[in-house]
This record gives C-alpha cells, sequence and structure tokens, in this order.
C-alpha cells in the first residue's frame, strides 16, 4: 500500500472549471492552463464531470469533496447552478471557494436551485441550504476579520 490516501478523512479538490459535463468539454475542446502548469493540458480532467470521474478511480473510493470558483461564474449564474449539482452528484460533497461570492453577489437562487436539482436525483433526501447559509456567515465573518483585521457586529 503507498500513499495516504487512506488516512484522509475528505480530500477536497478545485473543479474550478466552467466545462461542467463531459459532454459540454468535447464540444469546447478548450485548453487549461492552471497556475502549477508549464503549458496549457487538455482532457477530460479539464470539466467537472470528469474530474470528478478520475478522481474516484484515483482515490480507490476514499470520499472526496469538489470544489467550485463562484467568481468564474458571474457572467452566467445558471452554470453556477450546474457545478453544484454535478459536484453533488458525482462527489462526495461541495466545497465553495469562496462563500463571500455568494454573499455578495446575492447568488442564493443559483445555490438553492444546484442543490434542488441534487435533491430530485437524490430521490428526494434532503439537502441543506440552511447549513450553508450558516457555515456562509461563518466564513464570511473570518474572512472579514482575515482582511480587514476588524470583527463585525451585529
Amino acid at each position: 500500500m503507498g500513499g495516504y490516501a487512506e488516512l484522509i478523512d475528505l480530500y477536497a479538490t478545485g473543479n474550478y472549471y466552467t466545462d461542467i459535463t463531459i459532454e459540454e468539454y468535447r464540444k469546447t475542446n478548450r485548453s487549461i492552463w492552471n497556475e502549477t502548469d508549464s503549458q496549457a493540458q487538455s482532457g477530460t480532467w479539464y470539466c467537472v464531470e470528469g474530474s470528478c470521474q478520475h478522481l474516484r478511480q484515483i482515490l480507490k473510493g476514499n470520499k472526496f469533496m469538489g470544489g467550485i470558483l463562484v467568481d468564474q461564474f458571474y457572467d452566467n449564474p445558471a452554470k453556477l447552478s450546474e457545478t453544484i449539482e454535478m459536484n453533488l452528484r458525482r462527489s462526495d460533497g461541495l466545497m465553495v471557494f469562496d462563500i463571500v461570492h455568494i454573499i455578495t453577489k446575492n447568488l442564493w437562487k443559483e445555490v438553492e436551485e444546484g442543490m434542488k436539482k441534487r435533491r430530485l436525483l437524490m430521490n428526494n433526501r434532503a439537502y441543506a441550504l440552511d447549513a450553508l447559509r450558516g457555515y456562509a456567515i461563518i466564513t464570511m465573518v473570518l474572512s472579514a476579520t482575515i482582511v480587514t483585521q476588524v470583527l463585525p457586529v451585529g
């Protein structure tokens, strides 16, 4: 046995892609230049569905959470709903980076829509929008405290 995946409770990955499905990626066939790449990359890794699919194989049953980069969807908020739904469908959870974007741009409707879509796919299992909002408030307070060095009142 090699590596340390079995020692991690939950791995979080950044599925910071605007192509959501493999089908959509194949249509756009765009190359992606991540900050750690020395050259542009391509392949089904570079969409949300493909990333989750590949990680599921690599992590061999270990749980992982798909992350979204909210500010990528300012110009197309409907795709925010799609990426939330896909991450919830293909991974074991959702990491929102950074929740402050949802708060400042008032994207709660899109978050709720993505969760509702997933809820329908989950045969009406409960979803936790209120929990996400609670997490958002905590994250917002921590982010504001770090950035401004002032604890918000209220």
